[in-house]
């Protein structure tokens, strides 16, 4: 009989009844809503990626987290509660998209009432494209002058390729990798030493060790040096005989280090003809021998053979610069 009553005053005047209950539930969420405090944090935006795609381009590297919720809550709330990420393995394909900014929520934040979150952005246009793998060839970046007179002459990277991954758009457009900076400022001595790789895309990862060899050779400028109208010297002649040389001149070069080759001044006996085997008047076709600087080389010469016409000489007596003149001189290099 009394839940018969109960039914009874409930249905009466039940629409009113309905909108003063809807009313006072929305007066209660109203007060709890408005009593509720703000908090904003700024945290890192990562990228999920364990599949076959990869992101070509810099992303949004942070985002915005508002949580509105009970004072006492959101004290204890603070970035190591929350991630955010951008999870790009739903994709297959490469191209741009709106990719939704995924939140990762600790327990702590889980057991919180009430509790609002909200990500700015809550999505962020991407493009990806597909993993890539590629050995690059590394070139050494080299700073200075080596000591005057002296040149870089070959540089040696071991191992002379790095592997690298990453998206194959930004792989395909890495022509080479390059080393950190190698002074040889001043320097005339090659050397060898350690250096590493430079990564100048951070959207790119190392496969390999990015240490290296770099060995630099260091040597003296080679140049070529002609020398026009010397002397011949007619070496060991008979003090009895004298000739007459046809040419009496010779023009020839010499290649060797500019250091060498800047000072050099060719000397009386450079070009020479070896008279010691004639022991007789006539005339003789003998060939042309040089004396000339450690390290250099004979490039060319004008005549390779003299003739010579040999008579006696005519004056009995022969003075002492004639006998000087005809000594046997020692040679540093033939």
């Amino acid at each position: 009989m009394k839940i018969e009553l109960f039914l009874n005053k409930i249905k009466k005047e039940w629409l009113v009844k309905l909108i003063c209950l809807v009313l006072a539930c929305f007066t209660y969420f109203f007060y709890q809503m408005s009593t509720l405090d703000t908090k904003t944090i700024v945290i890192p935006l990562e990228i999920s990626s364990n599949g076959g795609m990869l992101p070509v381009e810099y992303h949004q590297s942070q985002v915005k987290v508002s949580f509105k919720g009970k004072q006492d809550d959101l004290a204890n709330i603070s970035s190591k509660d929350i991630s955010a990420s951008l999870n790009i393995d739903y994709y297959s394909k490469s191209g741009k998209y709106d990719i939704p900014v995924q939140l990762n929520l600790s327990p702590n934040l889980l057991v919180m009432e009430p509790l609002e979150v909200n990500v700015i952005p809550s999505i962020v246009s991407l493009e990806i494209d597909s993993r890539a793998y590629a050995q690059i060839p590394v070139q050494p970046s080299i700073q200075g002058e080596p000591l005057e007179g002296y040149n870089v002459e070959e540089i040696k990277v071991v191992p002379s390729t790095v592997g690298i991954t990453g998206a194959e758009l930004l792989i395909s457009s890495v022509p080479y990798l390059t080393t950190e900076t190698i002074n040889v400022e001043g320097k005339k001595d090659s050397f060898t030493l350690k250096t590493s790789v430079i990564k100048n895309n951070n959207m790119i990862s190392f496969t390999d060790e990015t240490s290296v060899s770099v060995e630099v050779s260091i040597e003296p400028i080679q140049v070529t040096r002609s020398f026009n109208g010397h002397a011949l010297y007619l070496n060991g002649l008979n003090p009895a005989f004298e000739a007459k040389i046809i040419p009496e001149t010779i023009d020839f070069s010499l290649a060797g280090s500019n250091i060498t080759l800047n000072k050099y001044i060719p000397e009386l006996y450079t070009a020479r003809v070896d008279c010691s085997s004639i022991e007789a008047i006539g005339e003789y076709t003998l060939p042309v021998l040089f004396s000339i600087p450690q390290g250099t080389r004979l490039v060319s010469q004008s005549v390779s053979a003299v003739n010579l016409i040999v008579s006696e000489v005519t004056d009995d007596i022969l003075t002492e610069d004639t006998q000087e003149d005809n000594l046997q001189l020692p040679f540093a290099q033939e």
